[in-house]
């Protein structure tokens, strides 16, 4: 009985400790979805290393399990915006084919989910560090993409050489990426090392693993790698925007600015954009008002939109329902092929029941010759 109850007092005893272990490898996730953020980059990168060198402890934990653990919080910390992304662990090759680097998942449209269950794929192989290898990868991985990338390097940075400084350099070369690396483990040597490589590439910065432990930490990462503030909430980066106090819901041009000539009357966003008698043409002159409503629309793209039609009140009445019916399709159609969401884009013609202005004169009958644009759930905005 003694040795039973002291073999009780031992395990009661471990079981803190067990629950203290665990906990140090949560690293703290803040929704950043909500928080006035626009992308910097659209594609990235996560590598993760699985060499021999990861089997090592750091504070008592597995390399490779603190690895996957703060991979696993970086891309659950990436917010659902509109990247393409991707995960790729390298020095695996007793565990995967050709696998001194294997892609993962990607690249796709980027799922936290998915990357998730990928980063759990990665585990601890006995073969070398060629990290030189994913970063050439990932420079193919990146192929294709406009302005800005950024790759995410979860490694100890041991048993690396002049070939990744090489490499990273070839990186930013071809892909413009910036490399941000976490440091796994306390050795200088890997903290030196990871720095040559950043400085290789020209931007970036080496975070070490247990730094992020801190409340937010985590989430600084990925607004230094994949982030732009925007604290008026319009689609546009603070960087970018001439216009950083926009109201709410405002349509704004690729500057952050309104439209202009834009007039704002309570619910109403008017805009002038007419249409000729008798004619469904939308003149060049007004299609810039056209282009501004569907950048607005592409950088919300919650937001859906009804096309309204609306004609003068000369002549027939189903004519003109008819004409304003064609209004509105060659509007949408317009919008669509903007890059607008044709799914977002339903058609209403009210022929000339809806006049803005009496029909007692040319330049009257001309501002009911026009479409409308209703924003389902918020503004509306009326080009005329």
């Amino acid at each position: 009985m003694i040795r039973n109850l002291a073999h009780l007092i031992l395990l009661i005893s471990f079981l803190p400790t067990a629950a203290a272990a665990r906990d140090d490898l949560t690293f703290q996730v803040t929704d950043l979805s909500s928080k006035g953020y626009v992308p910097r980059v659209q594609t990235f990168v996560i590598l993760v290393d699985g060499s021999s060198s990861m089997r090592a402890k750091t504070h008592g934990f597995d390399k490779i399990d603190v690895a996957r653990a703060a991979a696993q919080s970086l891309a659950q910390a990436i917010p659902p915006l509109d990247y393409r992304g991707g995960v790729r662990a390298f020095g695996q090759e007793r565990l995967y084919p050709n696998g001194e680097t294997t892609l993962l998942y990607g690249m796709d449209r980027y799922s936290a989910s998915r990357a998730r269950d990928a980063i759990d794929r990665v585990e601890c192989s006995y073969g070398d560090t060629p990290l030189s290898t994913a970063l050439d990868a990932a420079a193919h991985d990146l192929s294709g993409a406009t302005g800005e990338t950024a790759v995410f390097v979860i490694s100890d940075g041991l048993e690396m050489g002049n070939d990744e400084v090489a490499a990273a350099r070839r990186l930013h070369q071809r892909a413009n990426a910036c490399i941000y690396a976490i440091q796994v483990g306390v050795s200088r040597d890997g903290t030196e090392m990871l720095q040559r490589i950043v400085d290789a590439a020209g931007c970036g910065e080496v975070v070490p693993v247990w730094d992020l432990k801190q409340k937010h930490a985590m989430s600084h990462v990925v607004i230094a790698g994949l982030l732009a503030g925007d604290g008026d909430r319009d689609g546009v980066a603070d960087h970018k925007d001439r216009c950083l106090d926009t109201a709410a819901g405002t349509p704004v041009d690729a500057n952050g600015c309104p439209p202009k000539g834009l007039e704002v009357t309570n619910d109403l966003w008017r805009l002038p954009v007419r249409f000729a008698f008798d004619s469904t043409v939308i003149e060049g002159e007004y299609r810039q008002a056209l282009d501004d409503i569907a950048v607005y629309l592409k950088r919300n793209k919650h937001v859906s939109m009804v096309v309204e039609g609306h004609a003068d009140g000369m002549g027939d009445a189903q004519y003109n329902q008819r004409l304003s019916e064609r209004r509105a399709q060659v509007t949408r159609d317009y919008l669509v092929s903007r890059g607008v969401a044709a799914g977002r884009l339903s058609v209403e013609a009210y022929g000339a029941s809806q006049p803005i202005a009496d029909n007692d004169s040319r330049a009257n009958r001309a501002k009911n010759r026009r479409t409308q644009f209703r924003i389902l759930g918020e503004s509306t905005v009326t080009s005329r």
